[in-house]
C-alpha cells in the first residue's frame, strides 16, 4: 500500500509560497484560516519565516540555472523584497540535488560538481543579491515528493518552522 501525504504534512505545517514557471504556485496556498494565523505568527518578534520555495529544474553543464529556472529565482526575489512591506520575515529555499538520468554539472573554475539547490543559492547570491543568510538549500532529493520530504527532514522539523 502507496502511503500519500498532503504538502502540508511533508513539510511539517511551514508556511510557504512555491514558485514555478515564474509565477507563485498553489501547491502550498494557504487556506484562508492557515493564512490569517501564519501572518500573524509571521510578524510576531521571533515567530517562523515565511518560506518561499524554489524546485529545481536543471542546470547548464557549467551548474548555472537554465532560463526557466533563473524566471523562478527572479519572482522568488521579488517576492523576498517585498516582505519587508508586509511585516514579514522571509527566506528562500532552492531545492533538489540533481537530475538521476543526467551527468552533474561541474564548475569551470573549480572543478567540483555543483548540486542544483547549490547552483540556485548561488545565483540568487550573487546575481539576485539575495543575502546567504535568506537562502537555504536542500541538496539531497532527486525527484518532487523527496524535495518536500528532504527539505521537511533537513530544515523545516529542525529549525521549527510551523
Amino acid at each position: 500500500r502507496m502511503a500519500t501525504f498532503t504538502s502540508r504534512q511533508l513539510l511539517g505545517g511551514v508556511v510557504a509560497a512555491v514558485v514555478t514557471g515564474g509565477v507563485t504556485s498553489g501547491w502550498l496556498a494557504r487556506s484562508a484560516a492557515t493564512e490569517a494565523a501564519g501572518e500573524a505568527r509571521t510578524k510576531k518578534a521571533g515567530g517562523p519565516p515565511v518560506v518561499i520555495v524554489v524546485p529545481g529544474g536543471g542546470l547548464t553543464p557549467e551548474g548555472k540555472p537554465v532560463p526557466w529556472v533563473q524566471k523562478r529565482l527572479e519572482k522568488a526575489a521579488s517576492l523576498y523584497a517585498e516582505c519587508p512591506r508586509r511585516g514579514d520575515r522571509c527566506i528562500i529555499a532552492t531545492l533538489s540535488g540533481g537530475t538521476p538520468h543526467k551527468p552533474m554539472p561541474t564548475d569551470p573554475k573549480s572543478g567540483y560538481q555543483v548540486f542544483e539547490a547549490e547552483g540556485n543559492a548561488q545565483h540568487l547570491i550573487r546575481a539576485l543579491g539575495v543575502p546567504a543568510e535568506d537562502v537555504y538549500e536542500e541538496n539531497w532529493s532527486l525527484d518532487t515528493i523527496a524535495n518536500a520530504f528532504m527539505f521537511r527532514a533537513i530544515h523545516t522539523d529542525v529549525a521549527g518552522w510551523r
